[in-house]
């Protein structure tokens, strides 16, 4: 079975998503952004559309990625706060305190357990850190 991770949402019941695997993001922001805006439809017509927000987009190329990339950081940015303890966890409490964009991921207990072999293979770009 392959690792399953659980992307988090904004519910907290049952139970808020577990930090699992959190990691800083703060340097691939950009190119985040930059991928998210070549999904022309997606991002600029179907969620402007479902947000009811499709007078906001520009015109422009420009002013696209300049919307987009404040929505995605105005979306991301208060995930760092909320897995802060898991931050602190895997990257010590000197470099998790000064995270300020973050992906977080639950790990499924339906599929494959992140073992640590696992843990280094998918995440090696992390720095060890304890899982527990």
């Amino acid at each position: 079975d392959p690792v399953v991770a659980f992307l988090p949402d904004r519910f907290t019941k049952p139970t808020p998503l577990a930090g699992d695997v959190v990691i800083d993001i703060g340097e691939q922001v950009e190119r985040v952004v930059d991928m998210l805006c070549c999904h022309v439809s997606q991002v600029f017509e179907w969620l402007p559309y479902n947000m009811r927000r499709e007078a906001e987009i520009p015109p422009d190329a420009a002013g696209r990625r300049a919307w987009v990339r404040a929505w995605y950081l105005d979306r991301l940015r208060p995930q760092a706060h909320r897995y802060r303890h898991d931050l602190n966890r895997i990257y010590g409490p000197l470099r998790g305190s000064q995270v300020e964009y973050c992906e977080a991921y639950e790990i499924s207990e339906y599929a494959a357990p992140l073992t640590a072999e696992k843990r280094q293979r998918l995440f090696w770009f992390l720095p060890n850190w304890n899982p527990s």
